[in-house]
């Protein structure tokens, strides 16, 4: 396998309710965006992840226009989603209302699109995903889920019989980045607003953002940032779970730094 910096996306839940107005080329009308449990760019507990899902919904509305919705993040992605409704590329343009300031948010955009005649790109990084810019390293190499931790517990009788009692067992994960810029570390570093782990872990590991899970995750591994189709799920446990504290690889330079989420517990299908 080659070398990947991978790359983490936290669940999000959307909420019955939420909708967007939207201008295509039946005029305006109300797009509702389906509830359920989402990733930005994988399955999540339904069908699709968050970013096609919208696509549909917005596809569904209106007059049917082909709306089309995408993320950019595979390895060394900007994070940013974009959106365009190409039958309105002429004429008044399309236009999106964010009814939602939260799911707004969540894609990265500032703003409400008004009679726009090309592809609309966010200007933040979306929420709920993290995009490292150095290798992601594993004590047990790429692709591996951990290693194994059960409850058991042993007796040993004076004259040396060995009892074991054990029910069961879970799979558990550290992983590490050892050269992350700046940008990708501290929310003051960032290029782009919300590119940071720091970012990440105040909306996923607490939970602080409005439609996180629970606090601690889950959280999807992608060892290749490019290969949606391939991730372990684990909660995110030990010290992580408590404070972010990167360590600069050299004292007093904030240049690189290193980052290590010490305990991951995968999730139990």
């Amino acid at each position: 396998m080659s070398v990947t910096h991978g790359k983490l996306e936290g669940r999000i839940t959307v909420p019955s309710g939420v909708t967007i107005a939207i201008v295509d080329s039946g005029g305006a009308a109300t797009c509702a965006i389906t509830a359920g449990d989402y990733y930005l760019s994988t399955p999540g507990s339904g069908v699709n992840e968050l970013i096609f899902q919208l696509q549909v919904d917005l596809t569904s509305s209106g007059a049917g226009d082909v709306w089309a919705v995408s993320i950019d993040a595979g390895e060394d992605g900007s994070g940013k989603v974009t959106i365009d409704d190409t039958q309105m590329h002429s004429g008044g343009g399309w236009s999106i209302t964010w009814t939602s300031t939260v799911l707004r948010d969540i894609l990265g955009f500032a703003g409400d699109i008004s009679g726009s005649t090309t592809a609309q790109t966010g200007s933040n990084h979306a929420k709920y995903l993290w995009i490292p810019d150095c290798p992601i390293i594993s004590p047990y190499g790429a692709g591996d889920d951990g290693t194994s931790e059960t409850d058991a517990r042993t007796v040993e009788s004076p004259a040396g019989h060995v009892s074991v009692l054990y029910s069961q067992r879970k799979t558990v994960l550290e992983l590490s980045w050892e050269a992350l810029s700046h940008a990708k570390t501290r929310i003051a570093g960032e290029s782009t607003t919300g590119e940071s782990f720091e970012q990440f872990f105040a909306d996923v590991i607490l939970g602080e953002d409005r439609w996180a899970t629970v606090p601690g995750g889950p959280i999807r591994v992608h060892w290749d940032a490019a290969d949606d189709a391939t991730y372990t799920t684990y909660a995110a446990a030990g010290e992580i779970a408590k404070g972010f504290r990167p360590e600069q690889v050299q004292q007093g330079w904030i240049g690189l730094w290193k980052h290590r989420l010490d305990r991951l517990v995968k999730v139990p299908s």
